[in-house]
């Protein structure tokens, strides 16, 4: 599964339940942040050098924290990344028991 069909598919689940999931691509990566306004959630999707999908939680008091001082989602991503993630155990490839998983997150 690629990371835009996974994208989708977060996106669909979301939409089935009555959430509407934002996504927004970060500037010069294939990485993704998911967010649930309504629930003030957020997870990170993308792809690694070795096209292994990963996945991270979003605390998002650190994250408006940062947009608040003024970083760009691409600067959160590289420097302040140990503080604002947490990684998300998945197995590659992707199955759709774990994109419901990740849609869950957003919930």
């Amino acid at each position: 599964m690629s990371l835009q069909e996974i994208i989708k598919k977060i996106k669909k689940q979301g939409a089935h339940r009555g959430y509407e999931f934002i996504s927004e691509k970060t500037l010069g990566r294939n990485t993704f942040v998911i967010a649930n306004k309504k629930t003030e959630k957020a997870i990170l999707v993308g792809k690694d050098a070795d096209s292994k999908i990963k996945c991270y939680s979003v605390n998002i008091n650190k994250w408006m924290w940062a947009e608040n001082e003024g970083f760009s989602t691409d600067e959160i991503v590289d420097k302040l990344f140990n503080e604002i993630f947490k990684k998300i155990k998945i197995k590659n490839p992707v199955s759709n028991a774990q994109v419901a998983q990740m849609s869950k997150m957003l919930m």
